[in-house]
């Protein structure tokens, strides 16, 4: 009996759902870095499931007022990309190969559900007054 009630209890957490964490990215079809960090997101997605990377092209009209607004809401006067936003977790202007291991790093955080802590890359989109960041 006891082996019984193992063996369910494995199924049931199996079946359990897994808290998908959401990334949005705001990015140019000409950008290089842009195409870099989604090199880089989609190498992390094969690891991590949990993970749902929604894409919003600038070139579309209705991405570029969300991404204006954003900025406006940041208080970041620089229009740069790509734009990384984990709702409630972090915020990163701008990509290079070097912000590789933060990036990972900040996923992982998020992926937690908690708030990733960095101000020399990352702004905390829920802090009540941001500092402009280097990117």
């Amino acid at each position: 009996m006891k082996k019984l009630f193992v063996v369910l209890m494995l199924i049931l957490s199996g079946c359990a759902k897994q808290k998908v964490t959401h990334i949005d990215v705001y990015y140019l079809t000409t950008c290089g870095a842009c195409h870099a960090l989604k090199s880089e997101l989609t190498r992390y997605q094969k690891k991590h499931s949990a993970l749902y990377v929604n894409y919003y092209d600038l070139d579309d009209e209705t991405s570029l007022k969300r991404y204006t607004k954003l900025m406006k809401q940041l208080n970041v006067n620089e229009n740069k990309t790509p734009l990384i936003v984990a709702k409630g977790s972090f915020v990163k202007i701008g990509y290079r190969a070097q912000d590789r291991q933060v990036l990972e790093k900040a996923l992982a955080t998020a992926m937690k559900g908690q708030v990733f802590h960095d101000q020399r890359f990352y702004l905390d989109p829920n802090a009540k007054k941001n500092t402009k960041t280097k990117g």
